[in-house]
């Protein structure tokens, strides 16, 4: 704990250069015997942009923002399970936000904001669920889903079958029978 404000202070000596990689190094050492991951991140990031040909660190950054957006994960399905889906919802923001390019985030994003009653935002995440992953049968059918039960039937069909050809299964069959 006393560690932190040092490395801050070889930092802030060093600001013109901004290139301290060790002290940047130690810091995030420092925060994370802290339990401080994300700003552990930030520490060994910056340590990162001041010299890129440190691999190890680049596959410790990678871990190290892994492991954050997985605890994320784990909160906000705790949350969901819970039923506080406001906190459910801040904390699949935040893991979208370190992790932008991850259909399934999207994907439970949407289940969470569907059950709270928001179907529009809920469209709007799984449609781009399957925009980041084509074969997400499992959105597929939530879209058709939506759009059935709002009446728009020719597109609920549409979005029925995509699903159907990517992940055949009784219950979507039944759905496209239906609408």
């Amino acid at each position: 704990k006393a560690a932190v404000p040092h490395f801050d202070h070889a930092i802030e000596l060093n600001a013109q250069q901004y290139d301290d990689v060790a002290a940047f190094v130690g810091r995030g050492q420092a925060l994370l015997a802290l339990s401080r991951e994300s700003d552990a991140l930030g520490a060994f990031e910056a340590a990162l942009a001041a010299d890129p040909s440190q691999t190890e660190l680049a596959r410790r950054v990678e871990v190290l923002r892994f492991r954050i957006v997985e605890q994320g994960l784990a909160r906000a399905r705790e949350a969901a399970r819970a039923g506080r889906l406001d906190e459910a919802v801040q904390a699949y923001t935040a893991a979208i936000a370190s992790s932008p390019d991850s259909a399934f985030l999207y994907r439970e994003l949407a289940g969470i904001e569907r059950q709270a009653g928001d179907a529009d935002t809920a469209l709007d995440h799984f449609r781009h669920a399957v925009a980041l992953d084509a074969s997400d049968a499992k959105s597929l059918g939530q879209i058709g889903e939506i759009l059935d039960a709002r009446g728009d039937f020719e597109a609920a069909a549409k979005a029925y079958s995509d699903a159907l050809v990517i992940e055949p299964s009784a219950d979507l069959e039944k759905r496209l029978e239906d609408v």
